[in-house]
């Protein structure tokens, strides 16, 4: 985000207020999916219930949303 590349951030445990890269370039796009455990700092965790609802798909469409613009791809 610093380098004001597209790039596409997935979230889960961390703290997206604190580090959401949009706050840096309108070049980036966010996946996140909301869960009763997160935020938390684990360094691993064993069901992942933060990040498995993001898709395949969903990072794809974002990730040809900023390289063909929004609505394509």
């Amino acid at each position: 985000a610093a380098m004001r590349v597209p790039l596409v951030a997935i979230f889960g445990p961390g703290q997206l207020k604190r580090f959401d890269p949009r706050q840096l370039t309108d070049k980036a796009k966010v996946l996140y999916k909301p869960c009763a455990c997160a935020p938390c700092e684990k360094k691993q965790c064993a069901d992942l219930r933060c990040l498995m609802p993001v898709t395949p798909q969903e990072v794809v469409a974002a990730a040809c949303a900023l390289l063909f613009g929004e609505g394509r791809g």
